[in-house]
């Protein structure tokens, strides 16, 4: 047990220091006040529907409806913080050597690269309850009604879970594009272009590679998860944000590309650490 622990103590301060780093960094602040004001935004006019609506819709099923119009906003700018901090978890590290310092100390190479994953992670974990809780409590404190609390809460942790898986896949691939090309403004413009691609030309991905897209774009991974689609194209869709729909119904339809979701940012680490310990 102990050797496990002394194998495993440099991963977990390297994972601390990258956790510290980003909760400093001003674009973090700069998302959340964004959030908050959409947040309120969307708590308002959910609360406008609410008034004006047909009262056979029960309450919850608004409440759940107004998460998931925000939903898609936190996964975008949430996406945006991981791709920042997922290339500069490499690329400042070069420019400041610290890599190299690091290096110098009783560290392997893959003790860096699960470090910085692990504590990048942690970090979009935080952020992502953090946003989603307050987007709930938002839509609360407009409108009252009762709401099931097993089924409530069920809902919010996997849309907070899915939302980490999103981005730590994010962060994996800007990390992998950090490690491949190493010059900074080929590695910005590569997850730039690759950003608005996945966001904005995703039914062109769609169209090109079928199934395989979901692979090189969080972005759709996510949001047929949260639609209910069983595969790519599928015209059915189970809502997890519909309580019309039952949390197995959905988990049901989705369930494949859920094991993709939680396997593929594992994968791409392994391929991380691979490149990094053959670097010279």
């Amino acid at each position: 047990m102990n050797a496990l622990l002394r194998t495993l103590r440099p991963t977990y301060c390297i994972a601390n220091h990258e956790f510290t780093r980003v909760m400093k960094a001003p674009l973090v602040y700069t998302v959340l006040g964004i959030l908050f004001v959409m947040a309120v935004l969307s708590g308002y006019y959910w609360s406008y529907q609410v008034s004006m609506a047909n009262h056979s819709i029960s309450y919850y099923d608004y409440a759940l409806r107004g998460l998931g119009n925000t939903v898609y906003f936190n996964a975008m700018f949430l996406s945006i913080v991981a791709l920042s901090i997922g290339v500069l978890s490499i690329m400042e590290d070069r420019a400041r050597s610290s890599i190299s310092v690091l290096l110098t100390k009783p560290v392997y190479r893959r003790d860096i690269i699960l470090g910085k994953f692990f504590g990048l992670s942690a970090f979009m974990f935080l952020l992502a309850a953090f946003v989603s809780i307050m987007d709930l409590a938002v839509l609360m404190m407009f409108n009252s009604g009762p709401v099931p609390i097993g089924d409530c809460v069920l809902r919010l942790v996997t849309i907070i879970v899915l939302l980490t898986l999103e981005c730590s896949i994010t962060i994996c691939i800007t990390m992998l594009a950090g490690l491949v090309l190493k010059n900074l403004l080929a590695v910005v413009s590569l997850v730039v272009t690759w950003f608005f691609v996945i966001w904005y030309a995703g039914n062109y991905l769609e169209s090109v590679l079928g199934n395989l897209a979901v692979l090189i774009s969080p972005e759709l991974l996510f949001m047929m998860i949260m639609l209910g689609y069983s595969h790519v194209g599928s015209s059915e869709v189970v809502r997890l944000t519909e309580s019309s729909n039952s949390y197995s119904l959905w988990l049901g339809c989705v369930l494949p590309f859920i094991i993709v979701m939680i396997l593929e940012p594992f994968v791409l680490t392994a391929v991380n650490c691979m490149i990094f310990t053959r670097e010279e």
